[in-house]
């Protein structure tokens, strides 16, 4: 690769800071206008996951469809796709012109090429062996289960088996709404190499269970909760908490609302001082 003078590279750091101040501004009107609140553009914001945050003017746009009567997609759908797409562009899975968000009209046409792009991705699965070999047993009883994938192979295996409890709606087939059990592993990869984020997959083994967190969690789907555990201080300490969490259904759940999923399940929690006690 070319050696770039000093001029080059300031330029170009004038332009990454020109594309998030622009961005930025666009969002900023919509919350002067009234067209979001402060938490909504907290939201957005922290939606995008790019240095530059160049996407949050899109995403703004997007988001004020969401609040239509009626709207065809909701915030959850929203923040998915565009977090799926910045990942596919930084994995360099979607380049070129594609990687431009601004190229596509709205949602639909977003979710288009994302679902083109994995469906792009190599069918196979893992096999058993590799799959088991990749996992830890967490916390196992007669009333739950937490269990952690330490690859992509082993996360796909377990969506596709222990913890596929969405009804998808284009097959009507049982499977997993997680973004990590995906053929392709480009979320994975993002979660774990560059957020530092480690996974502890839980679900509730009894109808009782089920019940109670039904009862306590009455608009989500509560099969099975994926619980993100983020790295802090010393990487060689293994310290980690607990950040937020995704339901059966891919809803985000705030890190007290997992805590309080745990809680029902009688997993103990001690994310403050070792990640791998959950």
């Amino acid at each position: 690769m070319k050696n770039k003078s000093i001029n080059n590279l300031m330029f170009e750091g004038y332009r990454a800071n020109l594309v998030f101040l622009e961005s930025k501004q666009e969002l900023k009107g919509m919350l002067a206008k009234g067209t979001i609140t402060q938490e909504e553009f907290n939201q957005i914001l922290s939606s995008d996951n790019s240095p530059s945050k160049k996407y949050v003017g899109w995403i703004g746009r997007q988001y004020l469809r969401t609040k239509e009567p009626n709207a065809p997609f909701d915030w959850d759908s929203l923040r998915n796709a565009a977090t799926e797409f910045i990942a596919l562009v930084n994995n360099n899975r979607i380049q070129g012109e594609d990687s431009n968000i601004q190229k596509y009209s709205n949602y639909e046409a977003l979710q288009k090429k994302v679902d083109e792009v994995n469906q792009q991705a190599a069918a196979a699965g893992p096999t058993r062996k590799q799959a088991e070999q990749d996992m830890e047993v967490d916390f196992d009883n007669k009333d739950a289960l937490v269990v952690s994938p330490l690859s992509h192979e082993a996360a796909r295996k377990l969506g596709m088996s222990e913890f596929a409890h969405r009804i998808n709606p284009e097959t009507k087939q049982k499977d997993c709404a997680w973004c990590i059990t995906f053929k392709n592993p480009t979320h994975w990869n993002d979660y774990t190499d560059n957020q530092l984020i480690t996974f502890y997959l839980a679900k509730p083994k009894t109808q009782e269970k089920l019940q109670e967190l039904q009862k306590a969690f009455p608009k989500r789907n509560v099969q099975s909760l994926a619980i993100l555990v983020s790295l802090v201080g010393d990487p060689d300490k293994e310290q980690g908490k607990i950040t937020s969490g995704f339901d059966a259904n891919d809803k985000q759940m705030s890190a007290e609302d997992v805590k309080k999923y745990l809680d029902i399940l009688g997993v103990p929690i001690d994310n403050e001082k070792n990640q791998k006690n959950v």
